[in-house]
């Protein structure tokens, strides 16, 4: 397809064609983001992956890590 594309329009299209496909990715990843975002806020779940973890093995640290 991009041969086509090429041979018809030039490369310089096909860069153009290559930018707004890479636009429309960016888009897709900021808008799935914001609706994990959105609903991680709306219902209690915290990922485990921003959960705090403390690396430290003394109950008082533990304890300060949990009330945050």
């Amino acid at each position: 397809m991009n041969e086509s594309i090429r041979s018809e329009y030039g490369q310089n299209v096909v860069k153009q064609v290559r930018g707004l496909e890479n636009t429309q990715k960016k888009l897709s990843r900021y808008r799935n983001h914001l609706v994990f975002t959105l609903r991680r806020r709306d219902e209690p779940i915290t990922p485990s992956n921003l959960k705090l973890r403390c690396p430290i093995r003394i109950v008082n640290a533990s304890g300060t890590i949990a009330k945050r």
